[in-house]
């Protein structure tokens, strides 16, 4: 007998969840998808690896009604790091140069925009990235640019019979400008008039390893896009993420599974060199952070720690050491068991759920596991490093939670919750 766990949602939309897999990572979400655990969202895909090995991911989560995100890689396509020879040749909307204002304005921008809406309608997607950019604030001159591509989009969808289709539209900028309030309103009124049905926050820098002060000021700037009355899905903010969701700054989270604990856009300004795959990496939920592999093997040698690297849940680890063996598996199940934990209490009661059940603990462990004699000083290093900054979250996060939640931002709206309803339309007509 199979042990299946249900992830069952309470009444209304869940707090969301997306998965991008990197290069390799395809495998994990099919194994997860093929037996029935795909208490996620959906999963976002690049447009190369969604012709090459992702194609059956997406034709599996096509089959399984969960969302297909194409990311068209636009923000990259306009830097010298994003505009690879691989893009140029395989995606339709890349052209032969770096995009520039120039070359995405009037007819040429119209033309990438219904290339691209061409590609999301014959691939199957069920949602698409608008085509966006880094900016500096409503006065960059991407940003009107930006603008013009998301209705063009919108435009060139509905000419392709891909009505049904969603967009998100990803918003790329700078920690001090989303901080300063005049700037974020500015932006806010312009895309309060673009035909979006949800906005990607990507901000730099911001990430797993931001401190206490960077978050607060993330959870504050967020609250303010709620009068949108949109799903705001954060991408690439790690285990910061789980707070995000859990004070009312977001709605859902995007996850990588090998990558994207942080954005920084300065990785797409400066090439540097790189094997293409991430470092194998463990996650231990208990403590909330990942670490090498080689370091989560010394723990399992080690008598006292042995457990933290030890998976109790026989559903997503068929043996104990599938915490290490099958890690990536291992960091997708226990990621969408924290947000299902997330998602079971009202929003007025989720802040003190996470302080409780995940973040506390979680430094309370910590700090007995560095009672222990480590021998590896890197591994040492890092959990004092992560100690520090988790405390750091801990002593904010308790006096924000202090406060009532006022507001709380749309969850999204799925994409089964959408076709049942056009189906409900359709027999009423």
């Amino acid at each position: 007998m199979v042990n299946v766990v249900r992830f069952s949602p309470p009444l209304g939309e869940p707090l969301g969840l997306d998965f991008r897999p990197g290069p390799m990572d395809h495998t994990v979400l099919l194994q997860l998808v093929s037996e029935g655990r795909t208490g996620f969202n959906g999963v976002v895909f690049d447009p190369v690896a969604a012709e090459g090995p992702h194609k059956e991911l997406l034709e599996e989560a096509n089959g399984r009604y969960l969302e297909t995100v194409l990311d068209p890689k636009f923000m990259e396509l306009a830097t010298p790091v994003g505009f690879t020879e691989t893009r140029a040749a395989k995606v339709p909307w890349a052209g032969t140069e770096q995009h520039t204002p120039a070359t995405l304005s009037g007819m040429a921008g119209r033309a990438k925009a219904q290339r691209l809406a061409d590609f999301v309608a014959r691939l199957g997607f069920s949602s698409v990235i608008t085509p966006c950019h880094f900016i500096y604030g409503a006065e960059d001159p991407l940003f009107p640019v930006d603008l013009r591509l998301t209705e063009e989009l919108r435009f060139a969808l509905d000419r392709a019979g891909a009505q049904d289709v969603t967009l998100q539209y990803p918003l790329a900028l700078p920690g001090t400008v989303f901080a300063n309030a005049s700037a974020r309103t500015a932006i806010m009124q312009a895309l309060r008039q673009l035909p979006i049905d949800a906005v990607r926050l990507r901000v730099h820098p911001f990430g797993n390893n931001s401190g206490h002060v960077s978050l607060l000021r993330y959870v504050q700037a967020a609250r303010a896009l709620v009068a949108m009355d949109l799903p705001i899905i954060a991408e690439r903010t790690g285990n910061i993420g789980l707070a995000l969701l859990s004070f009312a700054a977001v709605s859902g989270l995007e996850s990588g599974v090998t990558f994207g604990d942080a954005f920084n856009m300065g990785l797409l300004k400066e090439r540097r060199a790189s094997s293409g795959f991430a470092a194998p990496r463990v996650y231990i939920p208990e403590l909330g952070l990942f670490v090498p592999k080689k370091a989560a093997k010394a723990m399992a040698a080690h008598s006292r720690l042995r457990s933290l690297v030890t998976c109790k849940n026989p559903a997503c680890c068929h043996r104990g050491d599938g915490v290490i063996v099958n890690s990536r598996r291992h960091f997708v199940f226990s990621r969408i068991e924290e947000v299902s934990t997330l998602n079971r209490p009202p929003a007025q009661q989720r802040p003190g759920e996470y302080l409780e059940r995940m973040l506390r603990p979680a430094t309370d462990r910590l700090a007995r596991v560095l009672q222990v004699n480590i021998e590896d000083d890197q591994l040492r290093t890092k959990l004092e490093h992560e100690r520090d900054k988790q405390a750091g979250w801990r002593g904010t996060l308790g006096e924000l939670a202090a406060q009532p939640v006022v507001a709380v931002p749309r969850t999204p709206t799925r994409r089964a919750t959408r076709r049942r309803r056009a189906m409900a339309r359709d027999q009423r007509d």
